[in-house]
């Protein structure tokens, strides 16, 4: 089995909000998570930062195991201030993953 990518999207009380985004055919792109990213870091794993609401970030990051068949996928939702820990409590994240 293949994980050709995969759609993330996190509520936190105000609502889905993706933080992924695919291409299709067209120039298409879809849903609009590239619009919430606030950083990329490459080193020492690729690792993104996104804004999912007021105070409150999804940060992904992702290692491949040298030499290995592995790949890890880690993601934490980071709050800023207690308003942000409050909604983070009750908050829900969602990854599909495609597979082939």
């Amino acid at each position: 089995m293949l994980v050709n990518g995969m759609d993330v999207a996190v509520d936190a009380g105000s609502g889905w909000v993706p933080c992924s985004t695919q291409a299709y055919r067209g120039d298409v792109r879809h849903p609009e998570g590239w619009s919430r990213l606030e950083s990329f870091e490459a080193s020492p794993w690729p690792t993104w930062t996104y804004r999912v609401g007021e105070g409150l970030t999804l940060v992904q990051e992702l290692f491949v195991a040298p030499g290995e068949a592995r790949t890890f996928v880690c993601f934490r939702l980071v709050a800023e201030d207690k308003d942000a820990k409050d909604a983070a409590r009750n908050a829900v994240l969602v990854v599909r993953p495609f597979l082939s």
